[in-house]
């Protein structure tokens, strides 16, 4: 029985031509960006030393937008947590509200930038989650804040077959670190780290990987934050179905050299993609279409498991 599992992060909405990344919202000129400059890096002066304010995680979110063009918060935001040692209470308090407020300042842009207007028809991405929706056993595990289905103009499931790990723009949305490795996590910012809601989510998808006969990853970079959900399925030893296939869709060979380095990174080795006994993995980067025989080859066996009308 034809199982499809598709797996989006946020290079899936860029496909579309969304403008959804941190390092979009966190540009000069977006009212929502530069309002929370103002609240939390500015106003609070009147409440707190200068001193309080270079140490807080807003100075650190702001000099790592103007180190780097691109750049993930939650990897700020860990090495964050990591970094300040024996906070005050006062810190803690100024910090607990940057976050907050930046949770709110960045839902407030996804809900003005994230509409069906602004997506390419012609997107790959869109082709694909098109396909992916009609095949009658199927699952769409998204990591994104976005509304996949409406902004593919699809309905959404009526079934248990969308998992949305980070929540959605218009609800609760989940952003903050994990602790990976052996790091420790401090206590003094809890509420930085992400809530136990992971292992549930993390069993869901290692279910839906092994149970699926075609697990597409669509601009999901596998990075370390985000990697405790799917450890447990790539440390098994065990699969439902034989043959299985695994597509890891990225922009070009940057994208790939990336993935593949936060995959050795987190399992000590990347046999993940060459293991052609257990699982017959490929890479396709949405930047070089011309080289369309391997989008074609899933787009048939997605058409396996089509609806019958």
């Amino acid at each position: 029985m034809k199982q499809v599992t598709l797996i989006i992060g946020n290079g899936f909405d860029l496909d579309l031509g969304l403008e959804t990344a941190y390092s979009h919202f966190t540009t000069a000129n977006v009212p929502e960006w530069e309002r929370w400059l103002s609240e939390e890096l500015y106003k609070p002066m009147e409440i707190y030393n200068e001193k309080a304010i270079s140490h807080s995680l807003g100075a650190d979110l702001k000099l790592a937008r103007k180190k780097d063009n691109w750049f993930d918060v939650e990897e700020v935001i860990y090495r964050y947590a990591n970094k300040i040692q024996s906070p005050s209470n006062s810190l803690i308090g100024l910090v607990r509200n940057q976050y907050n407020d930046f949770k709110i300042g960045f839902q407030k842009y996804l809900m003005r930038v994230a509409i069906e207007d602004n997506v390419s028809k012609k997107s790959l991405a869109r082709d694909l989650f098109r396909r992916v929706v009609e095949v009658e056993y199927h699952s769409v595990i998204s990591f994104n804040y976005t509304d996949c289905y409406a902004l593919c103009q699809c309905e959404h499931p009526h079934d248990r077959s969308f998992y949305p790990i980070h929540g959605m723009h218009n609800g609760e949305i989940v952003l903050g670190c994990r602790d990976y490795l052996d790091k420790k996590v401090n206590t003094d910012f809890l509420f930085l780290y992400k809530p136990e809601h992971v292992k549930m989510q993390k069993a869901i998808i290692a279910q839906r990987m092994r149970e699926a006969t075609d697990v597409i990853i669509f601009g999901h970079s596998l990075n370390r934050m985000d990697f405790c959900y799917f450890v447990d399925y790539f440390n098994s030893k065990e699969d439902v179905v034989s043959g299985k296939h695994l597509t890891i869709i990225c922009k070009n060979a940057e994208s790939e050299k990336t993935i593949r380095k936060n995959v050795e990174y987190c399992l000590g080795h990347s046999a993940i993609f060459d293991n052609a006994d257990v699982i017959h993995s490929e890479l396709f980067y949405t930047n070089n279409q011309q080289e369309l025989r391997i989008y074609n080859e899933l787009i048939e066996r997605i058409n396996m498991g089509t609806r019958k009308p």
